[in-house]
């Protein structure tokens, strides 16, 4: 009860002392630094503003810039904690060895009193995702030693394609399985020294995110040797019945394993909750089991086999003209097609 009331006091009075809020702006500006001193995120960052443009909130960075942090004044965070904090959008969720009846009175206790406010998107809808109008590739060197490969496209909305999340979801865990014939070709054959494929649930364009790890010299093979696994993705015999029901059964385990974990299943159903309600969360198991083949196969027709992507490599200043050929090889290749 009184870490509940603690929270209630955070949320609805929160007073921005000028020491603290500086204290903050000190730590953010650290953990960008950090982050651009780390080549991987730099270059999983190019990709995903290149995705998804300069202008939409989803191509920025989520820690900001250092002009955009230094200039955040106390005014500011005020007007921002007034037009979004406000409990016609919030959740208070708890988890635990707890009793529902005792946390529906705690939360009455301490949230007594919290006017109902303007809806915040109402008047600021997030502004619809621009398509990507063409295929790009991107460079960016570091201090590494292979060459890392990020392949992006725009995938579903959640609020929006709920069907189509799930099946991404299924066609991940089909992909990523150790035995898979999409493993054992790209990457037991030496192609790729690691690679995997997901999908981010998000209500506006979720992106589909393909990384892998290869070599200067083995790059052209493995992009060739990639492309020729997405257009068979698309034949009737590529997935067996046999290995979804398997990849359906693994998802739907790991899920139930996270209900155990209070802490990892408060920030789930807290993530769930504000991109795709809380029914997604509550179904997700049942509608996952519900795709079928077709369904992914649509799936990667629909996404991914002659969609625009961006591509962005990670890679040394020595290698970066040789992979910037090989990238636009590769798209030339790709839009041949």
């Amino acid at each position: 009860a009184k870490a509940v009331a603690l929270m209630a006091d955070v949320v609805l009075h929160p007073s921005f002392p000028g020491e603290e809020a500086e204290r903050e702006r000190k730590s953010r500006l650290a953990s960008i630094a950090d982050q651009r001193s780390n080549p991987a995120i730099v270059a999983s960052n190019v990709t995903n503003a290149a995705l998804f443009g300069p202008r939409h909130p989803y191509g920025f960075s989520e820690l900001g810039t250092e002009a955009s942090v230094q200039k955040i004044s106390r005014d500011e965070l005020t007007a921002f904690w007034k037009k979004n904090y406000v409990p016609n959008n919030a959740a208070l969720i708890v988890t635990g060895d707890v009793s529902a009846p005792a946390v529906f009175g705690m939360a009455h206790d301490a949230f007594d009193g919290w006017a109902r406010r303007d809806d915040p998107f109402a008047a600021h809808p997030v502004a619809p995702m621009p398509p990507l109008a063409a295929s790009r590739a991107v460079v960016v060197t570091g201090d590494v030693s292979d060459v890392t490969i990020e392949i992006a496209w725009q995938g579903p909305r959640v609020r929006k394609q709920a069907g189509a999340t799930y099946a991404a979801d299924v066609l991940s865990d089909l992909l990523d399985d150790d035995r898979s014939a999409f493993r054992h070709r790209l990457v037991d054959s030496g192609l790729f020294q690691s690679l995997t494929i997901g999908y981010r649930t998000l209500a506006n364009t979720g992106p589909i995110i393909l990384r892998g790890v290869t070599t200067p010299e083995r790059l052209p093979g493995a992009l060739t040797g990639l492309q020729a696994e997405l257009r068979l993705m698309t034949d009737t015999a590529y997935f067996s019945a046999p290995d979804l029901e398997i990849a359906k059964k693994r998802r739907a385990v790991a899920t139930v394993l996270r209900l155990e974990q209070g802490l990892g299943l408060a920030q789930t159903i807290g993530d769930l909750w504000s991109v795709a309600g809380l029914d997604y969360h509550l179904g997700y198991v049942d509608n996952l089991s519900a795709r079928s083949l077709g369904d992914v196969r649509r799936f990667v027709g629909d996404y991914l086999v002659d969609k625009p992507f961006v591509i962005g490599a990670l890679t040394t200043e020595k290698d970066a003209q040789r992979v910037s050929v090989t990238l636009a090889q590769y798209l030339a290749f790709v839009n041949e097609k």
